[in-house]
């Protein structure tokens, strides 16, 4: 893709990089389990069913179907899921909404540092997933107000008495390489894994033409050490520490020069978390992190653009909370949380801030009605959150589960979500007089709310077969966008303002069938997603999204094949501020295989096809090229 140097620059200014993905562990509140934090819901391998919370759960045999890399990479083949891919990494959008309204969890914990409201994806290696948990819309009140489009929580893997040690390698076609390595098991008390890897992707170009690269070189390396303990029959200790260094090259274009970029990202952070078991489950966390930012943009022949900037974040993070059994099928929990973070950046008007952010909820999940005529279960939540500014928002949830026959479950859900501005939008300071404009902050922005209403209905005759069906409304006010203010002088002023109205609806269905060693699976997504101002299309949002998947595994043999293709429909592009009406995409198809054959319990060989239609352009879908990976993993 080629990159202008305006629009280059707006993206970098929308200020930091992603922090150190991992956090403290969590599971179901009321299990006696080594780290117990989620106080809401069921957990289950089943979609969309056993919860009046509208709750998809990807488990680790799912996650190695996918052949997937990365989160990112797994989550591309779900539906109802779309990947983003931009300037901030690989970004999330639920229910049609950008990728700032998702709320991104590792481990029940909010993360730090996302770059234009993105949290990369692609940072979180599959080597270290137990299980994604996705949410919809804003059902739960145990979770951020900004979990707007919904929640994505990412559950690592956890610390066991028993030895295990497994590890995987892979090389590619494009001359990526990628290693991962975990080792854990029991030390007296302690129990305690360690994991690390490092991956590196070359830089990659659509547009030979064009001296900028489509999409930078990478590389990156991580260690992760974690640590569970019982000392007391009704306490669980927990510790993490991680560490992550990432670096990225590539050369960004203008009309009138050529500019290397290089952009390093080092964090380190740890963790500390106790588990109690009396009067009901509870849990607290302690974590720090620590990021540093270094980008150098070095112009070509020239220095009067040159550019190098260091950035700095700090982030304290507490998390309370606790829950009741009021009885075999009722649960009482509440919480509080609450974090600072501290940043010193040359993008930040006055070259530092601290943002906080406080909160307390509340739920009650009840099985009203259980082995009756009728199931019927409910959720229901208020969550106050507190901004730095002295601003509360106010976020009642409400979801109800119905099931009227067995095998069929009807829901509704309806909350109120608020997302505060953040560093970016309230203190940036950007200048670039080579092109001629500024971005500006605005202290005086105020929270955007929006409101969603689900409906959705699941059907499962049988435990091989299902269908689904659900639809979604999300209405945004004063949505934050960057407005063009006034003409100063020689150069455009733009700042943040609080002017925007959007809405969405969505409509989702799909079914699942196993049939012996098959598996088949078919989804479709139709989405409406406009500005209300303009009465315009939202960018980048297709109407229309299909999706087929195939698979099959033999025990026997040991062979399995997975196979994915998702069709997107055409997209509207906004190319010129001075035309209002965009122009449409074209559509396109995204084939991904992975064949297997698992030699012993303790060996397989792997082979994985990805983009294998090589779909992608250079304007408008900057898709890495197809590539072949190979490779091998162990595990003992």
């Amino acid at each position: 893709m080629p990159h202008t140097l305006t629009r280059r620059a707006i993206f970098i200014a929308l200020l930091l990089p992603p922090t150190a993905w991992a956090q403290p562990e969590q599971d179901d509140v009321g299990e006696p389990a080594d780290e117990t934090i989620i106080v809401y819901g069921q957990r289950d391998d089943s979609r969309l069913v056993d919860g009046a919370v509208s709750t998809e759960v990807i488990d680790r045999a799912a996650i190695d179907r996918s052949g997937g890399r990365t989160l990112a990479d797994v989550l591309e083949g779900v539906s109802g899921v779309s990947i983003e891919r931009g300037f901030g990494g690989a970004g999330i959008s639920l229910l049609g909404l950008d990728p700032r309204y998702t709320l991104v969890l590792v481990d029940g914990e909010r993360v730090i540092g996302q770059l234009d409201g993105t949290f990369d994806l692609d940072r979180i290696p599959v080597e270290h997933i137990e299980r994604i948990e996705i949410i919809r819309g804003a059902a739960s009140a145990a979770y951020g107000a900004d979990g707007v489009g919904g929640v994505i929580d990412i559950i690592t893997r956890r610390p066991t008495d028993t030895f295990t040690a497994s590890g995987r390698l892979g090389a590619a076609t494009d001359r990526s390489l990628a290693f991962d390595a975990s080792l854990g098991g029991g030390l007296g008390p302690v129990k305690l894994r360690g994991s690390g890897g490092f991956d590196h992707t070359p830089a990659y170009d659509l547009d030979p033409a064009d001296p900028a690269t489509t999409g930078s070189a990478e590389l990156r390396g991580r260690a992760r050490i974690r640590a569970a303990g019982e000392p007391a029959r009704r306490l669980r200790l927990h510790g993490v520490f991680d560490y992550e260094l990432r670096d990225r090259d590539g050369v960004d274009s203008s009309s009138v020069a050529v500019y290397d970029r290089r952009q390093s990202t080092e964090s380190v952070g740890g963790g500390l978390g106790l588990n109690w078991f009396a009067m009901g489950a509870g849990s607290a966390r302690l974590r720090v992190d620590r990021l540093r930012d270094q980008y150098l943009l070095d112009q070509r022949g020239g220095s009067s653009e040159d550019d190098d900037q260091d950035t700095r974040l700090l982030r304290f993070g507490l998390d309370l909370r606790h829950g009741w059994e009021l009885g075999d099928d009722h649960r009482l929990s509440a919480g509080v949380d609450g974090e600072i973070e501290d940043a010193t950046s040359p993008r930040l008007d006055g070259g530092e801030g601290q943002m906080l952010r406080g909160a307390v909820f509340i739920e009650d999940a009840w099985q009203v009605l259980e082995d009756a005529p009728l199931d019927l279960s409910l959720v229901g939540g208020l969550r106050l959150d507190a901004d730095g500014d002295g601003r509360w928002l106010l976020c009642p949830r409400l979801a109800v589960r119905l099931d009227p026959l067995d095998g069929l479950a009807l829901r509704a859900s309806a909350g109120i979500g608020r997302r505060s501005p953040d560093f970016k939008e309230r203190l940036l300071r950007f200048e670039n007089p080579a092109v001629g404009y500024v971005v500006e902050g605005n202290p005086d922005l105020v929270a955007e709310e929006a409101y969603t209403v689900q409906l959705g209905v699941t059907w499962r005759p049988t435990p091989l077969f299902e269908v689904y069906a659900e639809g979604a409304r999300a209405h945004i006010d004063d949505q934050i966008v960057i407005a063009n203010a006034v003409q100063d002088g020689d150069r455009v002023r733009y700042r943040y303002v609080n002017v925007a109205e959007a809405l969405t609806h969505s409509v989702e269905s799909g079914a699942r069938a196993k049939l012996g060693v098959h598996r088949i699976g078919l989804g479709y997504r139709f989405t409406d997603a406009r500005d209300l101002a303009t009465d315009l299309p939202l960018e980048g949002r297709e109407a229309h999204r299909g999706h087929v998947e195939y698979g099959v595994h033999h025990r026997g043999t040991g062979l399995g094949l997975d196979a994915r293709l998702l069709w997107v429909g055409e997209r509207p592009i906004f190319d010129d501020d001075t035309d209002p009406e965009p122009r449409y995409a074209t559509p396109y198809a995204d084939l991904n295989a992975r064949a297997e054959w698992r030699a012993t319990d303790a060996l397989a060989l792997f082979a994985l096809g990805e983009n294998l239609l090589d779909a992608g352009d250079h304007v408008d879908l900057p898709l890495r090229p197809r590539r072949l990976t190979v490779g091998v993993t162990g595990r003992l």
